[in-house]
């Protein structure tokens, strides 16, 4: 589908037309989710600012679908290998979670474990903060690992937690507009501040090919009416 709904919204929200991205998930369990949720979780200018931090039932627990694409994060040396062996092998869909900047350290796998996913799963994304080291990890990632699906982006980091919306959207159109004249082949899911059909015509004009959603959900009749218009017309 052309559009996607990102988490934390992927794990609650669903449509015929549209793919969840749900968790992320962890190799172990997070306790934390509803508190820190309710705890962080803000409006603020220009968008919303959460430090969730990861707080997820770890991926043992994981009711799977196969429309799905999961989303994974590791915090430790060892996760990506676990996350690896303990995701069902008959799906199809996941994405690796770069950016979360509400930890203290998110590691990449190494070589051997993406190239493992790449053998294993169909479609392999890869979500990345909206940094400059972000961008320099993408390229890194597509130009080593034959990385072809990037999510452009994550929320930006800040001390007060991550901050998704308006603001994001800028960093992500520059992202996006970079990518796309640097790996015109590239796949690209362009997210952040999607709340007008004008922001998803934006975002294709930078170069993006997918669209994902999440705060446009806290208004469901809004990401609802943005579907079936990225849908129609992309």
């Amino acid at each position: 589908e052309t559009c996607l709904i990102s988490p934390p919204f992927g794990n609650y929200f669903s449509h015929l037309s549209a793919t969840r991205i749900r968790g992320s998930f962890t190799a172990y369990p997070r306790a934390g989710l509803i508190w820190n949720t309710m705890k962080s979780f803000r409006k603020i200018k220009g968008g919303w600012i959460n430090k969730i931090g990861l707080r997820n039932c770890g991926i043992c627990n994981v009711t799977v679908d196969e429309k799905s694409v999961y989303s994974l994060a590791a915090i430790d040396t060892n996760d990506w290998l676990k996350l690896y062996k303990r995701f069902p092998l008959q799906l199809s869909k996941v994405e690796i979670n770069l950016g979360c900047p509400n930890v203290s350290k998110v590691l990449p796998p190494s070589n051997k474990i993406f190239n493992l996913f790449h053998e294993t799963y169909d479609t392999v994304i890869v979500k990345v903060a909206p940094t400059q080291e972000g961008y320099a990890q993408a390229c890194d990632l597509i130009e080593t690992h034959g990385v072809n699906i990037i999510h452009a982006c994550n929320t930006i980091p800040t001390e007060k937690g991550g901050i998704s919306g308006v603001q994001l959207r800028k960093h992500s159109e520059e992202f996006v507009y970079n990518l796309r004249t640097q790996y015109p082949n590239l796949t690209i899911i362009a997210g952040g501040g999607i709340y007008e059909e004008s922001d998803i015509d934006r975002f294709a004009q930078f170069g993006a090919d997918h669209f994902s959603l999440s705060t446009a959900f806290m208004k469901p009749w809004r990401a609802k009416r943005l579907i079936s218009y990225a849908n129609n017309k992309y």
